[in-house]
């Protein structure tokens, strides 16, 4: 049976007392702390409509009344409805409560209450393509060798995807050469093998892409078996499962380079391990690692079992956070041994890209890992266009307005295979306005004054719109077609951290790349480029 006690809670941020009220359920005659059943049942749909089916969230974003289609009830099954409202003491229209009476009784009246809309046959807020994905994510189903479709990997590549129990292990790799394939290749294996898995990346936009790898593998697995998360929304949802406030009126660099993730590795350390039994995994894969530090490597390993595998993979030259990655190269406090292993050869990157690539490490980025990236391009059915433009004292909207309009009537691109990145979020909202205002719809990552994040998770490749992203949130993806708007003098202060972000917006594409500078650091770098489309 349930029940719940008031009590007083010792903030260890503050070091004030707040009070909350605890929960509890009687199992083999012991009492056991469980979450609050509400705020358990509000984060399932935070992270089902806003994170898992990233087109529900940026509906209600666009249409606040779409949430009405997902409303919230907590069900006990060994109590009557009016003793789990007394137990929950809450206003039931925020959230019903319900217990076996009410489904055990004859009027429909009753659990008509409990759920509104049960009678409707159409609801204008519910979209059909919606609970066919509501029902992926519910119950996934068994993932066969015949829905894959084959992923090519050179010897070197299958040789780092291969499983590796109880290591630790740092992979290097140049832009384009399936750092991110290997990962996923060794997600599937693992989950073929039984074991559960966590995909972690730091940026929210990237790990649909690595779950489009995922998909393609050629492996038995269950998809349950793998878990998918972003690093910040895995911190969010530990301290939210366990009750624990997230923290305010602390310094926000602070906050998330060692607060969070100590908090966490505080709920790990307790004695209430039931808690978190469900987020135990065999293995952790990190993409993007270079966007990491060793507080969240060493809160990350908290979550691993006995099979203590780890896989975190790395690009030094797109470490466009300023991350020092000293604690990598050393190893110490971790659990990496022995030498990097590498990949060296680049998959993705056309010759000529790949050329200006090397060009500009050389010059830029002298420090940073290999002095090139060996190429071994397989298609070569299209010659790819470079085109390098100064726009110092033009309107940057209607450069990429026109070259938008060249690109699709002209060239025939496809608006769903070309990518707009801008620098900031707010010039990407006037990009998007300009566009929309003239009939053009677009799928983009940009935040509104209330740093809403739900254009970001609803931004992937599959969508059939233009695309417009910062470049940091593009880190990590490519596409055909990518029209890059550079920094002013004035947005980046650190050259370094510059350097390093215009190199990643340069190693994404997959075939051409238009360039409108408007910072003098990088003008005599653009001279050799072309001007103009090259036939």
């Amino acid at each position: 049976m349930y029940h719940s006690k008031i009590r007083q809670i010792k903030d260890k941020l503050t070091g004030q007392y707040r009070t909350v009220r605890q929960f509890y359920v009687k199992v083999n005659g012991r009492e056991q702390p469980i979450l609050n059943p509400q705020t358990q049942v509000n984060s399932y749909r935070h992270n089902l409509i806003g994170l898992y089916i990233p087109d529900i969230g940026e509906a209600i974003d666009s249409y606040t009344p779409n949430l009405t289609s997902f409303k919230l009830a907590v069900y006990f099954h060994k109590m009557t409805t009016n003793q789990a409202i007394g137990l929950m003491q809450t206003n039931p229209s925020h959230c019903s409560v319900f217990g076996h009476d009410t489904l055990k009784s004859p009027l429909n009246s009753e659990m008509a209450r409990v759920a509104p809309d049960m009678n409707r046959i159409k609801h204008s807020g519910m979209r059909e393509e919606w609970s066919k994905k509501i029902r992926f994510w519910l119950i996934p189903p068994f993932h066969s060798i015949e829905q894959g479709t084959k992923l090519v990997l050179n010897e070197e590549q299958k040789r780092h995807a291969e499983p590796a129990p109880g290591k630790h292990q740092r992979l290097r790799g140049v832009a384009g050469s399936g750092k991110t394939l290997v990962l996923a290749q060794r997600a599937a294996m693992l989950a073929s093998q039984g074991k559960r898995v966590l995909v972690v990346t730091y940026n929210i936009t990237l790990w649909h892409y690595v779950k489009d790898h995922i998909e393609r593998a050629c492996y038995n697995f269950n998809r349950s078996n793998i878990q998918f998360a972003h690093y910040h929304g895995f911190c969010r949802n530990m301290l939210y499962a366990n009750d624990v406030p997230w923290p305010s009126d602390v310094d926000e660099e602070a906050m998330f380079e060692s607060i969070i993730p100590q908090m966490v590795i505080d709920i790990a350390n307790s004695s209430e391990r039931a808690k978190r039994a469900h987020q135990i995994f065999d293995a952790i894969l990190i993409d993007e690692g270079q966007d990491f530090n060793l507080k969240w490597y060493e809160m990350l390993c908290k979550f691993l079992t006995d099979n203590d595998e780890l896989l975190m993979v790395f690009d030094e030259k797109q470490n466009i956070y300023g991350k020092s990655g000293s604690w990598i190269e050393d190893m110490k406090g971790t659990k990496f041994r022995g030498r990097w292993r590498t990949l060296n050869e680049s998959y993705r990157l056309p010759p000529s890209v790949m050329e200006k690539a090397n060009e500009y490490a050389r010059s830029y980025l002298p420090e940073i890992g290999a002095e090139a990236i060996p190429n071994n391009y397989q298609i070569s059915f299209f010659e790819p266009h470079m085109i390098w433009k100064e726009i110092e004292d033009a309107d940057p909207i209607l450069e990429i307005w026109n070259l938008f309009n060249e690109l699709t009537e002209e060239k025939s691109i496809h608006p769903q295979d070309i990518i707009m990145l801008v620098p900031t979020h707010k010039e990407g909202w006037k990009l998007v306005e300009h566009f929309t205002s003239n009939g053009i719809e677009v799928n983009h990552v940009f935040e509104d004054e209330s740093k809403n994040h739900h254009n970001k998770r609803s931004f992937w490749m599959g969508d059939s719109r233009l695309k417009m992203s910062t470049i940091h949130s593009f880190k990590g993806w490519e596409l055909m077609n990518i029209v890059l708007l550079m920094p002013k003098p004035e947005e980046y202060e650190v050259k370094a951290k510059l350097d390093k972000i215009v190199y990643t917006s340069i190693t994404r594409t997959r075939a051409n790349l238009i360039v409108l500078n408007r910072h003098p650091r990088y003008r005599d770098y653009g001279k050799t480029w072309p001007r103009v489309w090259e036939n």
